[in-house]
């Protein structure tokens, strides 16, 4: 799915260059931002449920809890987008003419959000068999009909054909869930909500900030240095976006077994966390070194009006495998479901950060200065929340020697 996407941002600005990648990427990015906001954390807290060892059937509950619940938000925010599209486009990018855009995503938020919701329920379930059927199928369709509407129907006709993809991959994972999952479409049961709030909330505040202000920043962006090198940017961005997305799924496989996991000693729990920080942070590594030895040709397949940045490619570069060897540590707070601790320490300083970083350089350094938010924020989340994860696992540990 992530080569699809990558295919698709390749077709676009070889087709219509910069200014053409940077108007596609206000959909695509407006999407996804949205769509990884409004489940406020709910598909990660149905992973957890999902796999901490019920057989109460609450981890069923909680999966057709979040699938209705997520339903209602992203209908009601895709009409409020829609609405207030050109208020939108003013107030972000200063250019009333981008409103259409905004539409756009409006049109493909609900079925964007369901698919965040449908991929974390089969993750949760471990059918990963039916998750990888649905990827290729939809990848193939995704990159067939962008190629087809990019040469015959202009930039919007190629969004709408996206949007299209986006709609197809929602129907074929309904499809693939319906075998496990009966969801009736009626209004959240409120008895699961307090079953899982005390978890779900923290979840959902520690995941609030990071899209948005990714997506603040390319705002910014656009204001300071116009669309033109927002696009360019678009192309170093999606690079990185592609290369994460293969520690990030290995992170999602190692989730529900970490979660049933249930080590009696100290040195196994902290052995079995530092084999994954080795796994992504390795992986990550190796993909970074890669993309940077190439960085001048792989920027090229974007056309010939882009550029590879070297300062700019590094510090995203340097940025991703921060972020993959962080992860597992985050994980040790969703199994003794610290994530109070997780959403004040490490998750919501790292989007802050980012943020005022954002807004101080890009002003001046353009490109540049979000390249050194990526970096600076990415470093301060992995200190933070490795080191909260540590202190977690030995005092769970003392605790239970006490006990013994």
């Amino acid at each position: 799915m992530q080569l699809a996407t990558l295919v698709s941002a390749l077709i676009v600005s070889n087709m219509f260059g910069p200014l053409g990648l940077s108007k596609f990427g206000i959909v695509q990015t407006t999407i996804t931002t949205i769509a990884s906001v409004l489940p406020f954390g709910l598909g990660y807290t149905a992973i957890n449920f999902m796999n901490k060892g019920q057989d109460d059937g609450l981890g069923l509950s909680v999966a057709s809890f979040v699938y209705q619940l997520c339903l209602i938000t992203s209908l009601a925010s895709a009409l409020i987008l829609a609405l207030f599209s050109e208020f939108f486009s003013q107030q972000f990018f200063l250019d009333n003419n981008l409103s259409i855009y905004i539409t756009f995503a409006a049109i493909g938020l609900p079925f964007a959000t369901i698919t965040v919701i449908q991929y974390a329920i089969l993750n949760g379930l471990q059918a990963y068999a039916d998750m990888a059927k649905s990827s290729y199928i939809s990848a193939f369709v995704t990159i067939i009909i962008v190629i087809v509407c990019a040469w015959s129907f202009g930039l919007k006709g190629t969004i709408i054909g996206f949007l299209l993809t986006i709609f197809i991959r929602a129907i074929i994972l309904q499809y693939l869930l319906d075998k496990y999952l009966n969801v009736k479409l009626s209004l959240p049961s409120i008895k699961v909500w307090r079953k899982i709030r005390s978890f779900a909330i923290p979840v959902g505040l520690a995941g609030l900030t990071m899209g948005p202000s990714t997506w603040y920043s390319n705002s910014l962006l656009i204001k300071y240095e116009g669309l033109e090198v927002q696009g360019i940017m678009m192309a170093a961005l999606t690079i990185r976006m592609a290369i994460s997305f293969i520690p990030q799924q290995l992170s999602t496989v190692l989730l529900p077994k970490y979660l049933q996991s249930n080590d009696e000693f100290i040195s196994h729990e902290l052995l079995r966390i530092f084999r994954y920080v080795a796994l992504l942070g390795v992986t990550s590594l190796f993909l970074c070194l890669f993309v940077f030895t190439f960085r001048n040709y792989l920027i090229t397949l974007f056309g010939n009006n882009f550029h590879a940045d070297t300062k700019i490619m590094a510090l995203l570069l340097i940025s991703v495998t921060l972020d993959a060897a962080a992860t597992p540590f985050a994980h040790v707070h969703a199994k003794y479901e610290r994530m109070w601790r997780f959403a004040l320490i490490s998750s919501l300083p790292r989007d802050l950060f980012f943020l005022v970083i954002c807004l101080n350089l890009i002003p001046i350094y353009g490109a540049l200065g979000m390249a050194i938010a990526f970096s600076i924020s990415s470093l301060i989340c992995t200190v933070l929340v490795s080191a909260s994860a540590l202190t977690v696992i030995l005092k769970l540990g003392k605790k239970n020697e006490r006990l013994q």
